[in-house]
């Protein structure tokens, strides 16, 4: 079995694409997003039994075999298998910035090492994880989830981030670590202070990249943080430990890769400067096969061992590594990259800018002029 985690805001060609594209031959669906797989059910090409969690009625009349997932759930259990590491775990579509949506072929080496975290202290047996990041990507599904099962920690899932809900929730059920993005505790910080809010149970959030006043939102609330950063092409390859933590940074190289930062001349840049990261793993399962069905894109970001990520780096003297920018968003002034990322949490700092986006212009003097 292949598991392929579908974005839930995917309708029509889209969605047909990735079912199409993937040859899944069984979906498991909520109820109420039946309908929509009744209005790309006659371009469906592989697709063969559905299995509805709620009411399987309302799949009613659909050319496809029909499974309530309480029958599923109480069938039989099935029979142990053996796998190798290297066999197909998964489908990971990624959005992309040009063109369809690709597949990136996950090994079962590859999604193991990238959830268990095991050269990490948490999670640990007893924890209570909170996962508030959608399940159709690899962090909430992987990072969050099946990290969570690896550790025998019990896991507690909400429909989606709230800041209204998320402490209540955290109290609740006595959440001991939770998984979120850097943009999520910048609104958690930006609520109303309480006098309370360090009285929470929660003792770590493992955070990509950190936010950037990582020691005050950390006193506030009475909890550790620690940095991550991963993408679906090569697991988690940075991961910083609590006690030693910088704003915005995404961590150190994980032991098993092997990481550089190159500039558009293929040669690594100096400290401090920006470049796109290449990873190579120690074990090639660790990366991911290729993109499936594409092998002229595969070619294109798989080189010579090395997997261009297409995100742009910066690395300190300590060997800490600072989410810069995605390539293409990357701006060129004065003959030195200039993140646009950056930028624009700069300007979003003054007190009357509420949101802001930063672009390049065309200069007299050659290169980008920014404009925000």
């Amino acid at each position: 079995m292949v598991e392929v985690p579908v974005n839930t805001a995917y309708k029509g060609d889209f969605l047909a694409h990735v079912l199409n594209d993937s040859r899944a031959s069984t979906l498991v669906v909520e109820d109420a997003y039946v309908e929509r797989i009744a209005r790309v059910a006659g371009d469906l090409t592989a697709l063969r039994t559905l299995v509805v969690r709620g009411d399987p009625a309302a799949a009613e009349g659909l050319p496809l075999r029909v499974v309530g997932l309480d029958e599923v759930v109480s069938a039989a259990p099935l029979p142990a298998v053996d796998v190798d590491a290297g066999e197909l775990a998964a489908l990971g579509y990624t959005s992309g910035t040009t063109g369809r949506s690709k597949g990136v072929m996950i090994s079962h080496a590859h999604a193991y090492t990238y959830a268990s975290r095991e050269d990490q202290d948490r999670p640990r047996r007893g924890d209570r994880m909170l996962v508030t990041l959608p399940l159709f990507h690899i962090a909430g599904l992987w990072f969050g989830v099946y990290q969570g099962l690896i550790h025998r920690c019990r896991v507690v899932l909400e429909p989606g981030f709230s800041v209204s809900r998320f402490w209540p929730t955290v109290r609740e059920h006595d959440i001991t670590v939770t998984v979120m993005l850097g943009a999520m505790a910048e609104l958690l910080g930006q609520a109303e202070a309480a006098s309370d809010d360090a009285d929470n149970p929660l003792e770590l959030a493992i955070m990509a990249p950190l936010a950037s006043d990582v020691v005050g939102f950390a006193e506030r609330f009475g909890i550790d943080l620690a940095a991550v950063y991963g993408m679906s092409e090569i697991g988690c390859v940075l991961v910083g430990p609590p006690d030693s933590v910088v704003g915005g940074e995404c961590g150190f190289a994980r032991p098993g890769y092997d990481l550089a930062l190159v500039g558009p001349d293929g040669a690594e840049v100096p400290t401090g400067a920006v470049g796109e990261l290449w990873v190579r793993p120690e074990d090639p399962r660790l990366v991911m096969r290729g993109y499936h069905g594409l092998p002229e894109k595969t070619a294109e970001t798989m080189v010579e061992g090395w997997v261009h990520t297409g995100d742009a780096f910066r690395r300190d003297e300590h060997g800490r590594f600072f989410f810069a920018d995605r390539m293409k968003d990357a701006l060129r002034r004065s003959g030195e990259n200039v993140s646009s990322f950056e930028v624009e949490r700069v300007v979003n700092e003054h007190p009357d800018v509420g949101e802001s986006a930063v672009v390049a212009v065309p200069s007299d003097l050659a290169e980008d002029e920014i404009k925000a």
